[in-house]
Order: C-alpha cells, then sequence, then structure tokens
C-alpha cells in the first residue's frame, strides 16, 4: 500500500466506520488497494472481477488451464467479487452520509425562513394593531 494511503487511513485507525467519509476512505483507498494487490499477486496485473471472471469461466470451461489455475483464478476471482460486495456497502453508506449532510443543511434553511417568516407575520399583527381605521381602505 503507499505511504499516501496509509497516512490517509492513519487518522481512522482503531475506530469504527460511522461517518460517510470514513466509509469513502475505506472504500477507495483500503479495499480497493488491497484488491488491485490480490490482482496482481495472481494474475500479474491489476484487474477487475468481470476480468477475472471471464479468465476463470474461460478457463474452467476451455479445458486447456490446469486445476490449479482455475483453483487460483477461482479463489481470486471470489476476493474480487467480496471486495466489490464491500465496497458498494462502503460507498452506499457514503452516499446516504452525503445526502443526510445535504438534509441537515436544508432543515437548518427551512428552520431559519420559518423563523423569519413567524417573526415578519408577529411585525404584520402588530402593525395592523397600531394603525387607526381611518387609514385602512
Amino acid at each position: 500500500m503507499p505511504p499516501s494511503t496509509k497516512d490517509q487511513l492513519s487518522k481512522w485507525a482503531g475506530m469504527q466506520v460511522t461517518t460517510g467519509e470514513m466509509a469513502r476512505d475505506y472504500s477507495d483507498l483500503y479495499i480497493w488497494e488491497h484488491m488491485k494487490g490480490a490482482s496482481k499477486a495472481g494474475i500479474g496485473r491489476e484487474s477487475t472481477y468481470s476480468e477475472v471472471s471471464g479468465m476463470y469461466l474461460g478457463a474452467a470451461k476451455g479445458g486447456k488451464a490446469s486445476p490449479e489455475e482455475i483453483g487460483k483464478l477461482g479463489e481470486l476471482r471470489q476476493t474480487l467479487f467480496m471486495g466489490n460486495t464491500l465496497r458498494g456497502l462502503l460507498l452506499e453508506a457514503y452516499a446516504f452520509g452525503t445526502l443526510g449532510n445535504i438534509a441537515a443543511i436544508a432543515a437548518l434553511a427551512s428552520l431559519a425562513g420559518g423563523i423569519l417568516l413567524l417573526l415578519l407575520s408577529i411585525a404584520g399583527i402588530v402593525h395592523i394593531r397600531r394603525t387607526p381605521e381611518e387609514a385602512t381602505i
């Protein structure tokens, strides 16, 4: 894992993932780096789940690969599948965390607008009571 990635993740060391930012960092930095490392170790290059899955299915159906190679590709396929699943779950948590932050800002803006309208309504009622009847049309 690159040192810059380790530095970014060190701020979350020993903590439970409870915020969207933490979920994004673990997904994009921790799990993704491990998936790339497993792929490099398994087939010698960075690869995605779909590529490895295609290689596995081709090797299993083609009959040209040895059982050890098929087993190795199957294990890598399973590792990348689980990594993709975990990344998807964490990125969904990040998305909902972001939506929650936006909703909190919108709630505060609505509260401020409501208070402003309440104050304007009170000012209008006070103004009506102070205005003499002859001044109204």
